[in-house]
C-alpha cells in the first residue's frame, strides 16, 4: 500500500513581527521613505532553514523512492519535488488550530536550533530533529525507519525493495542532488559524491536511450 509523498515540516524563529508588513512596495515618491517595514526575496528569519532544506533534499520524497523502479517509471519519477512545508513558531499562538493541522500531517518535523520543539505533542513517524541533529548517522537512521514503515504496510510481494545506503551529502557535494535518485536506483550513490560531473552526461545519455526505447 503506497502512501504517496513524505509530508516535511520545517519551523524557524520569527523574529521580525509578520503582522504588519509590505511584502511589495512598488517604487514612487510616497514609498521610497517606507521601506524599514519591507521583506524583499529571503526573510532573514528563515536563512537558519537552508541547511535543514539541505539534508531534507537527501531523504526519500515518497514511496517510490524506497522501491526498485522499472526504468520508465524512473524517466517519469526522477525530477519530482519534496513536499516540504515551512512554517514560523509564531503560527502557534497567532492560528493555533492551523499549527495543530500542519504538524499533524507530517512524518517528520525540522526545525531551527532556536525553536522550542518541548512543547511540540505530535509524534511523527520519522520523528522531531533540530537543525544541529542533522549529520550522516540520522540520515540513515530516517532511512531505515522509513523502509521499515513502508515494509509494514505494502501487500504486494511483487514490490522490490530498495537496496540503498544513504550517502550525507554537504558543501561542494550538494552539486550532486539533482543526481541522487537516479544514482540511487543504479545503485551508485557512493560515486555520485566525487563523479557528480560524470553524472550529469550519464543521466541525459540514459535518458535519451529511454526515450528512443520507449518514445516520450
Amino acid at each position: 500500500m503506497f502512501q504517496g509523498y513524505f509530508i516535511y515540516v520545517v519551523i524557524f524563529h520569527q523574529r521580525i513581527s509578520g503582522e504588519e508588513y509590505d511584502p511589495i512596495v512598488f517604487n514612487n515618491k510616497l514609498t521610497r521613505t517606507l521601506r524599514n517595514n519591507c521583506i524583499h526575496l529571503l526573510d532573514p528569519d528563515m536563512i537558519p532553514i537552508l541547511p535543514i532544506l539541505e539534508y531534507i533534499m537527501q531523504l526519500p520524497r515518497f514511496d517510490l523512492d524506497l522501491v526498485d523502479l522499472d526504468e520508465r517509471i524512473i524517466d517519469k519519477a526522477w525530477d519530482e519535488p519534496h513536499e516540504i512545508i515551512i512554517i514560523p513558531d509564531s503560527l502557534k499562538d497567532i492560528d493555533h488550530n492551523m499549527w495543530n493541522k500542519i504538524l499533524g500531517c507530517a512524518n517528520s518535523i525540522f526545525a531551527t536550533n532556536e525553536v522550542d520543539i518541548l512543547g511540540i505533542t505530535f509524534s511523527p513517524k520519522l520523528g522531531i530533529h533540530k537543525c544541529s541533529e542533522l549529520d550522516q548517522n540520522l540520515l540513515s537512521e530516517q532511512w531505515e525507519q522509513a523502509f521499515s514503515i513502508f515494509q509494514a504496510n505494502i501487500r504486494n510481494d511483487g514490490i522490490k525493495i530498495l537496496d540503498y545506503k544513504p550517502v550525507y551529502l554537504s558543501g561542494k557535494y550538494l552539486n550532486s542532488l539533482p543526481l541522487l535518485f537516479f544514482a540511487r536506483q543504479v545503485n551508485m550513490i557512493k560515486q555520485i559524491k566525487f563523479f557528480w560531473k560524470y553524472f550529469v552526461n550519464l543521466i541525459w545519455k540514459w535518458k535519451i536511450s529511454v526515450i528512443k526505447h520507449y518514445g516520450t
